[in-house]
């Protein structure tokens, strides 16, 4: 009776493992030793999880929900094992491994909110909807930025052009007007007599 019943709580998969043993002591035996197997094997793995969590560590260019899925990947692992990784150590574990960029929010969620009691997924959302703004941001300073540049190339060369008479380069158009030849070395003087005397003809 006592194998009957220890045949009818095992796995199918065991059975054929056991079918060689003729007492109920030496089948309790032969489950005790694989069991404790078993369970070292598990303890082994959870501990491998452990030290994958706490080594993680988000890359500077590396996206957000990347990084959130490997956590929430090592703590499925771990839940399936029946080791628990609770909402606050994730929380923690994502705010503390997160690269510079995110230290303004991450500062002001540790000021002023409950980390005891924010989820996961709240903080995931918070360091998002961050990374959008700011990726928002700094879209629109480079735009300024490429104006900016661009007006002030465009200055830069209208501040000199080749005369289409003389030839002559590195003349400033303002030099074509009044008070010509003020301050002119002779060269630039001459260049700008034969200008006015080719316009006056």
């Amino acid at each position: 009776m006592a194998i009957a019943m220890l045949y009818q709580a095992i796995p199918e998969n065991m059975v054929l493992q056991i079918a060689n043993l003729t007492s109920a002591e030496e089948i309790w035996e032969a489950l005790k030793v694989r069991h404790v197997g078993v369970e070292r094997v598990k303890e082994a793995r959870v501990q491998t999880l452990e030290s994958e969590f706490e080594s993680l560590k988000m890359g500077a260019n590396e996206p957000l929900d990347v990084y959130a899925g490997k956590i929430s990947e090592i703590v499925s692992q771990a839940s399936n094992l029946g080791h628990t990784l609770d909402e606050k150590r994730q929380v923690q574990k994502l705010l503390g491994s997160v690269p510079e960029k995110f230290i303004q929010i991450v500062a002001a969620i540790e000021q002023f909110a409950d980390l005891n009691k924010m989820s996961f997924q709240e903080a995931v959302g918070r360091l998002k909807a961050f990374e959008e703004r700011t990726k928002k941001q700094t879209n629109e300073e480079d735009k300024t930025g490429e104006l900016l540049f661009t007006t002030e190339d465009a200055k830069e060369k209208g501040k000199h052009h080749k005369c289409e008479h003389c030839g002559c380069e590195n003349v400033s158009q303002k030099d074509f007007g009044r008070g010509q030849g003020r301050g002119r070395g002779p060269e630039e003087v001459k260049a700008m007599v034969e200008h006015n005397g080719t316009r006056a003809t």
